[in-house]
Formats: C-alpha cells, structure tokens, sequence
C-alpha cells in the first residue's frame, strides 16, 4: 500500500510538471504573437516614415521603436507612455546595430546606380537644400519608363523602383523560466538561423546597452509603400 501511494505521487509530479510546461508554452507564445501583431502594424509605418524621408534607416528605425512601445506599457499613463517609448527605442537601435531592426528590400544600390537623376532637394530639418542624385518620384506618369537591369533575367522600371520594400527583425524576450531556454534553443535549430542569429547577440551572456538579459527569439515583418519623396541611394543595400 506505501509503495502504491509513493508511485501515485510520482505520477502526479511528472503530470504537473508536464502541464506547468503546457501552460507556460501558452503563455510565451501568446506573448510572441502579440508581439508579432504590434511588430506588422509598426513595420508598416516605419516603411511609411521611410517613404516620407527619402528611404533613409534613422527614421525608419525610431517610428518602428515608437510602434512597438504597446509592448513596455505596464500602465495606462502618460509617465508609463513616455517609458515605454524610451525603452521600446533603445531596443530598435540595438537591434539595429545587431544586424537586425529594418532593412531595405528594395530599391537596391544596383537600382539607385541605375535609375537616379540629379535633383534638388529641399531637405527639412538640419540637413541644407542640394542637388543631389536620387531615384525620382515626381510626374511619373510622363516620365521614359526607364528600366535597370537586375542579376539574372529580370528587371525592374522606375514605378517599380519607388516601391520602398522593408523587412524588420524584432527580437522577443522570453519569460518563462526553463521554458525560455528551451524555446531559445529550438527556435535557433529550426528557424531562420540568419534572423536568430540577431538575437543570439542580444541574448544572455551578451552585454546589449539598453536591452535586458535574457533570452530573446527573432520575429520578422514585411511592409511595401510607395514613395512619397525621391529615394537617396545612401542607405540602400
């Protein structure tokens, strides 16, 4: 009758750790499609603030930290909003500087070689007037349908070319303790190992201003918008 009882007991904490896991699996992974939600709607404005300011990264990379601050709101308050906004854009330019945070997809550099004109452009902020050479964006409808030649057969024409193409790369902290680990591990032997390795340098044992230990999972987003100023070639790929 004792050994029957122990037994019993044995099985009752294998079930629970089991379902502790079910649970906190749950959990994490409703925390990382939310993530994943807020991280599409700021993907999208961060390509339009990109489309707004002439394809360059800086901008691009504040407006997503703005987009993802929902996820450091710990209360309904302009003090907490105001926190939120610094930690959520501390962590965009560390992605960024990690290989992650937003890339350009399209137009490339090869593109920009191609189809850019010299043009003057009244720049706002610190940055003086000039004539510089850009991808333009203006009177395309009489504009010569000029087309760059791509690798291989393909090819793309001036519309095409002011399609600002964006691909972001967030990484999300896991919280659950054990189970972090773990999802760490598989995420990295079975996802995208490019993206995972941006968060691999963000993770525990790496030294990440602005970013907390942990361990972190890579999440990505795509957004296409159509330029509204002409495209510097500056920061294209």
């Amino acid at each position: 009758m004792h050994r029957q009882s122990g037994q019993g007991t044995v099985e009752f904490v294998v079930v629970m750790l089991i379902f502790l896991a079910f649970l906190g699996g749950i959990f994490e992974m409703t925390r990382v499609f939310r993530a994943k939600h807020t991280l599409n709607e700021a993907t999208f404005l961060a390509a339009r603030e990109g489309a707004l300011n002439h394809a360059r990264i800086d901008p691009m990379v504040a407006r997503l930290g703005e987009g993802m601050a929902d996820l450091f709101m710990v209360k309904d308050s302009k003090t907490s909003l105001t926190k939120a906004l610094l930690v959520s854009r501390a962590h965009a330019e560390a992605f960024q500087a990690s290989g992650g945070g937003v890339k350009i997809v399209s137009p490339t550099k090869s593109v920009f070689n191609q189809l850019s004109k010299e043009q003057f452009i009244p720049f706002d902020g610190n940055q003086q007037p000039s004539t510089v050479r850009v991808i333009p964006n203006d009177n395309l409808r009489w504009r010569p349908n000029e087309v760059a030649n791509l690798d291989g057969d393909s090819n793309i024409d001036l519309k095409d070319a002011n399609l600002l193409k964006i691909r972001t790369i967030w990484c999300q902290r896991l919280v659950v303790p054990g189970l972090d680990f773990l999802i760490y591990q598989v995420a990295g032997a079975v996802g995208n190992s490019q993206r995972q390795s941006t968060c691999r340098q963000v993770s525990s044992g790496s030294q990440v201003s602005g970013v907390a230990s942990g361990w972190y999972i890579a999440i990505a987003s795509d957004a296409t918008v159509r330029m509204q100023t002409p495209v510097l070639g500056d920061d294209l790929p």
